[in-house]
């Protein structure tokens, strides 16, 4: 919202408006575990709260973030049998709102090679 002042008026308040801020993926990497398993760790901005809903999508595949310690961090852990192997996209959705796969800023938009993880 906005206030608008005008000297002898009162002040008004515009209707106020939602910002949605898009979560940002700083660095992607993926290790193989035991039993099948692969952790994917991102590094994300703005740090992400305990209390928000955080997932990763990988092809078709969305999996829940690790529990993590403290109120906030920037490193989220993805633990899964379910991964596919090999180059796979990535996004990051936290309540609902989902990083940026598409580079905007050139012409023609291009994929964002950043979001991208090879998954063994």
């Amino acid at each position: 919202a906005a206030v608008v002042r005008r000297a002898g008026e009162p002040d008004r308040v515009t209707n106020a408006l939602p910002v949605v801020l898009a979560p940002r993926l700083n660095a992607i990497a993926a290790a193989a575990g035991a039993d099948d398993e692969v952790t994917v760790t991102v590094e994300v901005s703005p740090p992400v709260r305990r209390t928000q809903r955080v997932r990763l999508l990988v092809s078709t595949l969305e999996v829940p973030a690790d529990p993590f310690a403290g109120e906030s961090t920037d490193t989220l852990e993805f633990t899964s049998t379910g991964f596919p192997s090999g180059d796979q996209w990535v996004r990051l959705r936290v309540d609902e709102a989902e990083s940026l796969l598409v580079d905007r800023s050139v012409t023609p938009p291009v994929f964002d090679t950043t979001q991208q993880v090879d998954i063994p």
